[in-house]
């Protein structure tokens, strides 16, 4: 939304990976940049229009675990699990405490990024 760190690893990530949405995520999205960041609703639709068609958007049916001490990380644990996915790529240090979840490893932006040429594709 803004550029930055955060902003590259999307782009890199839209260009080499398979990146994962879901409605949890979305809606969280919508909600932090409204109430904490008071972003305009329109900047925030339009994101999320941009969310929904470049990356893969799905309703992950499986259980949702119980592995994070905010609940609210669960969902998104939920997500990684149904989509097999490699890496949580979070700046949140309680979601860091988890570590890995399966095979996902959960990840800082900065060590990705720092490390992205020796990921796995």
């Amino acid at each position: 939304m803004f550029g930055g760190l955060s902003a590259d690893i999307l782009s890199y990530c839209y260009e080499r990976h398979e990146v994962y949405i879901s409605e949890f995520i979305l809606d969280e999205f919508h909600r932090v940049l409204k109430e904490k960041l008071k972003v305009p609703d329109n900047l925030i639709a339009s994101k999320i229009i941009s969310f929904q068609k470049n990356l893969n958007y799905v309703v992950p049916d499986n259980p949702i675990p119980d592995l994070c001490s905010d609940k609210d990380d669960n969902p998104i644990c939920q997500l990684a699990l149904y989509v097999n996915a490699d890496y949580i790529i979070t700046g949140d240090k309680e979601f860091q405490k988890v570590n890995n979840i399966d095979s996902t490893r959960i990840i800082s932006p900065r060590e990705f990024w720092i490390h992205k040429d020796n990921q796995i594709h």
